[in-house]
């Protein structure tokens, strides 16, 4: 169904129900009520009523990214609402034995960069991308405008880690185990690290080990070196 279409069948939604900031209180809230503002009164949706992704880039489309920041939430945060914090103990852990993803690896994985031109499907695909990281759990990309420059847009990059370590023992007999540990963020990088180990009494060697490094998104380009 084109776009059309969708939007004859589907209410529009306003802007203030996308741009989650706009009720926040403080910086954040004035960055989301002028998201809004200029956001225009319609946002495409698909035939369910979702939101398109690209359609919250669409008002900024041609736009000169000026500038990007990130701003990476511990795990007792959210990106869809960066006032909320939750609270636990085994959160307070987490962000005590994990600094996370480093900002210099979140801007490796961006599709664009400062001084480029906002492309909204360029952006909404990049959104997908961070999501579909295997050590990210969440992730917003944020068009705010610029005040006294129509014409230029800054970026905000905002994203919730996964807790990186891992692992599984499997005991197959009294003479017999597997064992695997893994870390799938090493340093905040994304590179993952996996070692394993056996042992069977009943097997020459009995013992055996094995360590595996993966390089993601070596130089910038996208591609995995194991």
């Amino acid at each position: 169904m084109n776009q059309g279409l969708a939007q004859q069948n589907n209410p529009p939604a306003k802007a203030d129900s996308v741009f989650f900031l706009a009720n926040k209180k403080g910086l954040l809230g004035k960055l989301g009520r002028a998201i809004s503002t200029n956001a225009g009164p319609d946002i495409i949706t698909d035939n369910q009523g979702a939101i398109k992704n690209e359609a919250v880039f669409a008002p900024f489309r041609g736009k000169l990214i000026r500038q990007i920041r990130v701003e990476k939430m511990g795990f007792q945060g959210s990106v869809n609402d960066t006032s909320n914090r939750n609270r636990r103990f085994l959160n307070d852990i987490s962000d005590a034995l994990y600094t996370g993803t480093t900002n210099k690896t979140i801007l490796r994985n961006l599709f664009f960069a400062t001084g480029d031109t906002l492309y909204p499907y360029l952006m909404a695909d990049n959104e997908r991308f961070l999501r579909d990281l295997s050590y990210l759990q969440d992730a917003r990309i944020i068009a705010i405008p610029v005040d006294h420059d129509s014409a230029a847009v800054d970026i905000t990059v905002v994203w919730k880690d996964l807790f990186p370590f891992g692992g599984s023992a499997e005991l197959n007999s009294a003479s017999s185990f597997n064992l695997e540990i893994n870390n799938d963020n090493i340093l905040g990088t994304g590179d993952r690290i996996q070692f394993r180990t056996l042992y069977d009494m009943d097997r020459k060697p009995g013992f055996g080990s094995g360590l595996e490094y993966t390089k993601r998104n070596l130089g910038g380009s996208f591609l995995n070196l194991m």
